[in-house]
Parts: C-alpha cells; structure tokens; sequence
C-alpha cells in the first residue's frame, strides 16, 4: 500500500496477531515495537539489534543474517491495580534489585533513588528456557521477587502451550482402549497433555496420514500406537513422521505373537520402540514416552521421578510384609 502511494517507509512494522477458532487473524500493524510482545522477542535475538536497525536505514537489510536463539521466553507483565482502567501512580517498587533475569522498565520512574509506578503495565519479566514450562517457571519465581501496592499480573500466560498435547496416542481398533488406558492413566499422573484417536491404518488411511503429516505444525513430541494381528499402525505412522513413535503390540488369536513380530521387525530407517505385549507394554510405552520428555521439559522430569520413588517404596512395603507374615499368609492376604 505504501509503495502504491510512492512512500519510502524504512523501519519497524509490527504485526499484532490474535489467535482465533480459524487460526491467527491481523488484529493490528504498528509502525513501532510492540510492548510485551517485542519484551518476549527481544532475549531471543542474538544478532545486535543496533547492526539490523542500521542496515534498514541503509537498505541493507537483504545482506543479514538475523539469528534468534532456540531457547523459549516467556514474558509476564506486572500492572498497576486498576489498569486498564484508572490506576495510582507514584507508587515504590520493591525487590527489582534481586531479579536474575531480564526486566524490561516500562511505567517507571526514578525519583529520590527510588523505583516508582508511573504507567498502567509497569514492567516486563522475561525468562528463557528450553521449553517454555521452564521459560514460564524461571520468570515466575523472579517475578515473586517484584511487590508493588496493587501489583497485578495475569499468570496464565502460556498455560495453553503448557497443555498443548505433547503426546499423540494411536489405536487401529476401540477394542485396544481398555489395554492403552493404563498407559493414559499413567501420562496423567506424570501430567503430560495428550490426545487420544482410532483410526486404522487398513480401513481408514485417508483420516490418518493427514492427521499424522499435521502433528509437526501441533508441536507433537512422541507418537505411541498400539496394534494387534498385522500391526502396521506403529510402521506405517512411523514413516510419515519425524517424532519417536513406541508400538505397543495388543494381544490377539496368536497372543500377541503375531503383533510383537510385525512391529519390532522395522526395516533399517524408519525405527519404532516397540515395548512388550498388553497392559504392562502400555505402561512401559507411557513411561518411555516420560523418559524422553523428560529431557526437555523439568516439570514432567520431576513428576517421573516422584513416580519411581512412590513405585520403589511400593515395592519395598511389599518386602517388608512378606518378611513379617511369611510366604503362605502373603500369598492369602494377596489372593495369589
């Protein structure tokens, strides 16, 4: 538009976008940074601000390589009480001196050596993570070290990505449900979101691949598929996409036999964990989905391992008991 009306616009213009039922819509343009959203960007960028500002002055903008971090931020803005509506000024900011990470001032002023509000959103607390359950982590706790009289701040930002499904859970047949349930129990306990579907790969390949092909715009980490008889579900799922996938193989007329060989007979390439038959595969596939969670996310890592400590002391009650009452009184007071 400004090039049809011979304007020579060289600076910032910022998209505001606003997530809908549809997808992202244009809320707004701005010819100027963002607030709290460019505060969120700004850590990421590891090219100097002032060298991609100079070049777009200069036209040169085309010769940069602009480089951001991988890592996530997540930016938590605390506000005057009141705002958006009528709100004090002049107020004293306490604890800014004990925050470890990134402050962006905004409604502040010093006066005296002191801190003071003077603006509706007052300042930006910025984390980086590797995901942003850690980024989210990080910028609460230093955002605790920040009190101000009718200090607000909106504390779910980011909760929707937090509970985003990590975890996408295949079943050729509503048959298998009662089996994969003890996995779905167990994802639960360790609180990784995740999504549940069945569909074959035989009788309905058209609903499937584009559901798989569609996870990596999800952010999908892990695929676990169950499959009894000729079991393709896990292989065929694994060749369509670029995230770990774990068979489970369901018991059927050849116990399980039949499902067991078909899925941990991959060809070199295209690999699928494959974990034992049944329900204790289920959970085995739960947990090794965990496991590699775990890596990159600390919450589920801590979750996993109150898990194993609460199993271990599980397991040790029941040695305890079987010394005190013997065998024979173990094996009645259990039903085995």
């Amino acid at each position: 538009t400004l090039r049809r009306r011979g304007i020579e616009y060289r600076g910032v213009l910022f998209a505001g976008l606003m997530m809908t039922q549809e997808g992202p819509k244009v809320l707004e343009f701005n010819c100027r940074f963002g607030d709290p959203e460019t505060q969120v960007l700004m850590p990421l960028l590891e090219t100097d601000l002032a060298l991609i500002l100079e070049k777009t002055v200069k036209q040169e903008l085309h010769e940069l390589e602009i480089e951001l971090s991988s890592k996530k931020a997540v930016c938590f803005v605390a506000a005057a009480g009141g705002y958006p509506g009528d709100y004090k000024k002049g107020t004293p900011i306490h604890g800014l001196d004990k925050v470890k990470t990134t402050l962006f001032y905004a409604g502040v002023k010093e006066e005296n050596k002191l801190f003071l509000t003077n603006g509706g959103r007052v300042l930006g607390v910025v984390a980086l993570g590797k995901s942003i359950e850690e980024a989210r982590e990080k910028a609460l706790y230093e955002l605790e070290k920040v009190s101000f009289e009718g200090m607000q701040v909106r504390k779910d930002i980011g909760i929707k990505e937090v509970k985003r499904p990590k975890v996408a859970v295949m079943m050729g047949s509503d048959s298998d449900l009662p089996v994969v349930a003890e996995g779905l129990k167990i994802l639960e306990i360790l609180e990784i979101p995740f999504e549940v579907h069945v569909l074959s790969a035989h009788r309905s390949p058209e609903e499937l691949l584009p559901m798989a092909k569609g996870w990596k715009y999800k952010d999908l980490q892990i695929v676990i598929a169950a499959a009894g008889m000729a079991a393709h579900l896990p292989g065929v799922l694994a060749g369509h996409v670029d995230i770990p996938v774990i068979g489970i193989p369901i018991e059927s007329k050849l116990q399980g036999l039949d499902a067991l060989y078909s899925i941990v007979q991959m060809p070199a390439g295209v690999p699928v964990a494959t974990v034992t038959l049944g329900k204790s595969g289920a959970k085995n596939a739960a947990l090794l989905a965990a496991k590699i969670l775990a890596l990159k996310y600390p919450l589920i890592a801590k979750n996993l391992k109150n898990y194993q400590s609460k199993e271990k002391t599980a397991a040790l009650e029941k040695e305890k008991l079987l010394q005190e009452i013997g065998y024979r009184a173990y094996l009645e007071s259990k039903k085995l």
